[in-house]
């Protein structure tokens, strides 16, 4: 093989060691992080809005430890459109998030809401429950509610990456 890469242009030699370093580089192993089947994503929520399956490939927690504060929010990743981004789902814990445990939407402040544009709410909650199964590493857990218009959310579930 060195006599093959020395009878190569000097230009030719150069691109050829760079490729062959591409290739050795490729082909090392790597680990991967399972990924959700039915989304391709690690970070998911899904839930039936009124009957209709909603799905979204991420979905995100963050924590304000000052106020106790929490949001999960999913939502469609990168979409290619601003429109993509719709409709979101977020659910609000404060200020009393604590873990793991079940968080009424009917007490001052946990709240949902979903959307189905930037300006268009479809409504808040006006009863339900958020439960985290599990907070570390990812937070895990389930989500029903009825907004103030009427519309059911049902068999939510959640995995969210931690912020």
């Amino acid at each position: 093989m060195k006599k093959e890469i020395e009878k190569l242009k000097p230009t030719y030699r150069i691109g050829y060691i760079a490729l062959l370093i591409l290739f050795a580089i490729a082909s090392c192993s790597k680990t991967t992080t399972p990924t959700n089947t039915s989304t391709g994503s690690v970070y998911s929520m899904t839930a039936s809005i009124g009957g209709t399956p909603f799905s979204r490939d991420s979905c995100l927690f963050s924590l304000q430890t000052d106020t106790g504060n929490a949001e999960i929010v999913g939502w469609a990743g990168l979409p290619t459109t601003r429109s993509d981004y719709y409709p979101q789902i977020t659910l609000f814990i404060s200020p009393s998030y604590h873990g793991i445990g079940t968080y009424n939407l009917n007490d001052s402040g946990n709240d949902a809401e979903i959307l189905f544009s930037s300006t268009t709410p479809m409504g808040f909650s006006q009863n339900g429950e958020i439960t985290i199964t599990a907070a570390s590493p990812n937070i895990v857990g389930t989500f029903s509610f009825t907004t103030t218009t009427g519309t059911v959310v049902t068999n939510g579930t959640f995995t969210a990456l931690r912020q």
